[in-house]
């Protein structure tokens, strides 16, 4: 299985998220990330050390993906708070 994502800025128009409530998009982000945490918690040893295909080519397991998710969201959280000062 591989993934490709499109870009950050065509995502953001896709979904419309610039003419959207920020209430909406905090509550979906909230509940996004509170299941993503459930599932992260519930992983196995042996599930963490599956690997997959994310692009052509390239590998990687569960584990690195994933720590790899929290690393991008402290990284755009800090942005945030650095606007927001």
């Amino acid at each position: 299985m591989c993934f490709r994502c499109p870009s950050g800025a065509s995502w953001v128009k896709a979904n419309n998220y610039q003419e959207t409530n920020i209430d909406e998009i905090t509550n979906l982000w909230l509940a996004v990330n509170k299941r993503i945490v459930s599932v992260m918690k519930n992983q196995t040893e042996t599930n963490l050390n599956y690997e997959m295909e994310i692009a052509e080519g390239k590998f990687s397991d569960l584990k690195f993906l994933m720590e790899d998710y929290v690393d991008h969201l402290e990284h755009h959280l800090n942005q945030i708070m650095r606007k927001g000062s």
